[in-house]
């Protein structure tokens, strides 16, 4: 790229700095989704002892004292308005995800003794780091507009017959349009967007706002290692650029899911197409564009680390109550307002120089450090990338499994989710928690004896 971030061939290395293009879930060669569904399940599906049962909703592991560890003897669930209860042969394996993994342990008696108490539930492992250490990556994405010529997901989404035509081509050769995905990232460190002066800035703001706060033994180790990060030449921030103007006003209507930020389903009578950036803060810091600019740190400082995520009531149908306390720490706001300007010199470098209008979001007026993080405040988002919540540590730390996966205190309880991963990676989560599963897979074969 034209303004110095160089090409990364091999990303799968186990680096992922610079820029590459990712597989983003596609078999290049069929063109065709490839994921969980159709592949493990799809060949897992014929079993006998394979029973995935949807709608149900897990309410409670039942747990037995038996001596020194707590014994899992099956998980109750409501299915169609009545409880039932699966009974466990060996153990029973917790995949809530980094949401619900830690309410189920906490209603079924595992987590911070004074939480379960508040809430009329007997402790049977006290475990404080339940629901302790919720991190996840943020965002924010600038919008700029394309002069007219360019194809974009705009195309499809303002013009009826355009989208139709598309469709119908996919349909008959899988190929068109809709085959394209967002596959350009780019990771980049600090150096990118700030000065040396503003980085010593950041690191010295940061330490101030941790005085001011008592940090976990946990936190204080993810501390450590992560202002290791911010010196070194690694993906702090993520860049990811997105051919279409994105749907940022949640609030205006509920979205089913992610598609809608592809799918593009404005009406525009000036077919205006944009180019959007996405930068998102990670627990490593990232940056992303799109036709617009999305942004992301990758190592987030405020989201993740020590704030809670706790049982809101003990019905099990209620969504615990969620404090990801976003951008409570400076660096992290400040990297995103770096962000905001690196787009804009990336706009205004060939070859999106000689494409592009103007930026659209934020306002052209908004350029000051003051300016920008008022937008940024208003603007950042989740990536809906959470970890943390029952994490793979020492006890000692506040940790809530071992490195066998087994929650701490039981003899046949684990958790195989990214609620165990400890501390935010630069990276998208989907391909490492599979990787924990295939670990998790041999872990529990050996434990077995198979």
């Amino acid at each position: 790229m034209n303004v110095g971030i160089p090409a990364n061939l091999d990303p799968d290395s186990g680096t992922t700095f610079g820029i590459y293009n990712a597989a983003t879930s596609t078999n290049r060669t069929t063109g065709i989704r490839s994921y969980a569904a159709n592949t493990y399940y799809k060949f897992a599906a014929h079993r006998s002892n394979l029973v995935v049962l949807t709608e149900a909703q897990a309410t409670k592991v039942e747990l037995d004292k038996s001596g020194k560890d707590v014994i899992a003897r099956g998980v109750s669930f409501q299915f169609k308005g009545k409880i039932f209860t699966a009974k466990a042969k060996k153990e029973v394996i917790l995949s809530a995800g980094t949401l619900l993994t830690p309410q189920l342990l906490e209603l079924s008696g595992i987590g911070n003794t004074n939480v379960l108490k508040k809430h009329h539930i007997t402790p049977k492992v006290d475990l404080p780091g339940v629901g302790e250490n919720y991190q996840d990556h943020i965002l924010v994405s600038t919008t700029y507009e394309l002069k007219k010529g360019f194809v974009t997901y705009d195309n499809i989404g303002y013009n009826a017959t355009l989208g139709a035509a598309a469709e119908a081509q996919h349909q008959k050769t899988h190929d068109g349009p809709l085959t394209a995905s967002n596959s350009m990232l780019s990771y980049i460190d600090l150096y990118y967007l700030a000065s040396s002066g503003k980085i010593a800035h950041m690191h010295r703001s940061l330490w101030e706002d941790l005085e001011k706060e008592k940090p976990t033994p946990l936190q204080k180790e993810q501390y450590r290692i992560q202002e290791l990060w911010l010196r070194k030449k690694m993906g702090n921030v993520e860049i990811i650029l997105h051919p279409g103007k994105p749907i940022t006003d949640h609030s205006s209507e509920e979205l089913a899911d992610d598609a809608e930020l592809i799918r593009i389903l404005w009406t525009d009578p000036e077919e205006q197409h944009f180019l959007y950036f996405n930068y998102y803060v990670h627990s490593t810091s990232v940056l992303s564009w799109k036709y617009c600019g999305l942004f992301w740190p990758l190592a987030t400082w405020s989201v993740g680390l020590y704030h809670l995520q706790h049982l809101n009531t003990s019905d099990p149908l209620t969504p615990p109550n969620i404090d990801p306390n976003y951008l409570s720490k400076r660096i992290d706001q400040s990297i995103l307002v770096e962000s905001v300007k690196f787009a804009d010199k990336i706009a205004k470098a060939e070859p999106l120089a000689s494409m592009l209008v103007a930026r659209q979001d934020p306002s052209p007026d908004v350029n000051s450090d003051e300016d920008l993080t008022k937008w940024v405040k208003d603007n950042v988002r989740t990536l809906h990338h959470p970890i943390g919540t029952a994490a793979m540590a020492p006890k000692s730390l506040g940790g809530v499994v071992d490195d066998k996966l087994k929650v701490y205190g039981t003899s046949n309880l684990r958790v195989v989710d990214a609620s165990v991963i400890p501390m935010h990676l630069a990276a998208h989560l989907q391909r490492t928690i599979y990787g924990i599963a295939e670990k998790a897979a041999d872990i529990i074969k050996n434990d077995s004896g198979l």
